[in-house]
């Protein structure tokens, strides 16, 4: 555990590459004709799990000071055995990867990712031609992808429409996807598409769904992993609640749905200024706001933090699936919140969170790397010294996070 005493953040940080990013160009860079070269190194245990995945399958991935030069695949290992760790967007993206190639293995994980539902993307694979003994880990699986056209779930996770995308562009002629439901998260999806398009495919939006035309995928060579929003919006709330933080490295038109904190600290009466590749976050009057989560779940925990020093109530609505993340965070959320003295309650409307004092007491950080971060920062602006579990597990997105809050005036003592 940690200790972390008030000490309001203020400077100028860059944001580090894009986990959702650098996830999807090593996979592409993994089945290319040719070597890539990303420029961006995403930091963080479940990006390693990626690596780590693609690497057994027969990719050599270098880790380099700038990012990543991947020698893609070009003898495929069958009968193996793959950990994805505890990465959601590593299972779901090598599932039908696998299924595609037609690999044959044992896939394990680690910590709540051994609950988190698969069931409706095995059930699409399994249509298709593939055979699996189990929905959630451990899972053998074995035989070859064989369809043209598939039907899958998009109203549980994006990353079952994502990890089709990309297994299915490898194949040698054009195919379908038809979403079931209202897709969630589209914003991921479209980064997927972004990432693709940038390999050589070319994906189409149809009434139903998507079209792929097949074929695989070509380098571009090189390739720039752009700056995380997730990640960014620790600090750009760090400085809206303490003197003042600059976020460098950040694109302004980016299609990361997380992009969307920008918009809503304007409507917490945050002062923003906004330049071509940064972001800088004053201190102001804050006020209650009201925020549809639906395609940015990751921001709940650190806009309740945000929520919790303004006037007035606010409302975080469409919250139901943080139960399946790397905690409940509906109740760990709540739980961080109630620890400080903050008033904050959940309903069939969502996460009530009344602007409160803070007192500083103990974070239970759940084993969750938002949770322990959103902890750290509300502590800066909380009277006394505040105590966080588990802080480690940050290092499943951010190695250097605790490096750079120190650097931003941030005290911490083990």
């Amino acid at each position: 555990m940690i200790k972390v005493s008030m000490a309001e953040l203020s400077g100028i940080i860059d944001a580090i590459p894009s986990k959702s990013y650098a996830h999807r160009a090593l996979i592409l860079a993994a089945l290319c004709n040719s070597s890539t070269t990303l420029f961006g190194k995403s930091t963080g245990v479940d990006t390693d799990a990626t690596v780590g995945v693609l690497s057994a399958l027969g990719a050599n991935i270098q880790s380099t000071d700038f990012g990543y030069v991947v020698e893609p695949i070009k003898n495929l290992n069958n009968n193996i055995s793959l950990n994805v760790k505890e990465s959601g967007s590593t299972l779901r993206f090598i599932l039908p990867l696998l299924s595609v190639l037609g690999i044959s293995c044992h896939i394990d994980g680690e910590g709540r990712l051994k609950n988190r539902p698969n069931k409706e993307l095995i059930e699409t694979l399994s249509m298709a031609g593939t055979s699996f003994d189990n929905t959630t880990l451990p899972i053998n699986m074995s035989g070859k992808f064989s369809a043209k056209s598939v039907a899958v779930r998009a109203d549980i996770s994006s990353q079952f429409v994502s990890g089709l995308l990309m297994a299915m562009q490898l194949l040698p002629y054009s195919s379908d996807i038809h979403l079931i439901g209202e897709l969630k998260s589209k914003n991921y999806v479209d980064i997927t598409i972004s990432v693709m398009e940038a390999f050589g495919a070319k994906v189409t939006k149809t009434t139903y769904g998507y079209s792929l035309c097949g074929g695989g995928y070509t380098s571009p060579q090189k390739y720039t992993i752009e700056g995380d929003w997730s990640n960014s919006a620790f600090w750009l709330v760090a400085g809206a609640i303490g003197k003042g933080i600059t976020v460098n490295n950040l694109n302004i038109n980016s299609i990361q749905g997380d992009r969307e904190i920008v918009d809503i600290l304007k409507k917490a009466n945050a002062a923003i200024t906004i330049s071509e590749n940064s972001v800088k976050v004053e201190k102001s009057d804050l006020i209650a706001f009201e925020c549809d989560a639906e395609n940015i779940p990751d921001l709940v925990p650190i806009l309740s933090v945000l929520a919790s020093f303004a006037n007035g109530e606010s409302l975080l609505t469409s919250v139901e699936r943080l139960r399946f993340k790397e905690s409940d965070r509906i109740q760990t959320t709540l739980d961080m919140l109630l620890s400080a003295n903050v008033n904050a309650f959940y309903d069939e409307l969502g996460i009530h969170i009344i602007g409160s004092t803070h007192k500083a007491n103990t974070i239970q950080g759940a084993n969750d790397h938002r949770i322990v971060m959103s902890g750290c920062i509300m502590a800066t602006n909380t009277e006394g010294v505040t105590t966080i579990t588990d802080e480690n597990a940050v290092n499943k997105s951010y190695q250097a996070f605790y490096e750079d809050f120190c650097k931003l005036g941030g005290i911490i003592n083990a």
